[in-house]
């Protein structure tokens, strides 16, 4: 019996713009390969000007960090806001910048 391949591609949309990225990139990465609009400031999760709102499948992000519970209690956003910086891709994904 043959094993399922996994995907090695994932489909990423940022403000609706679909791209076809390698699997278990992080944001920034993507951000940097397919040269986006994405603005990083600290890239730890202190800042806040790498925040995005999730649109679709959030569940096909890394979960959380203690750093990003942290910022998004002080804000009080809700959910679906993530730090791009925090992030790592694994399935498809619906994106919207908020910077």
């Amino acid at each position: 019996m043959k094993k399922k391949e996994k995907n090695r591609y994932h489909e990423i949309t940022l403000d609706e713009q679909p791209f076809k990225v390698e699997a278990g990139l992080s944001l920034q990465e993507i951000s940097e390969k397919i040269e986006a609009d994405l603005i990083f400031g600290c890239f730890s999760g202190r800042c806040g000007i790498c925040k995005i709102e999730v649109i679709e499948k959030i569940e096909n992000l890394s979960t959380r960090t203690d750093l990003e519970e942290y910022y998004f209690s002080m804000t009080g956003e809700p959910n679906q806001y993530r730090l791009a910086c925090q992030c790592h891709v694994l399935g498809n994904v619906s994106i919207k910048t908020t910077s």
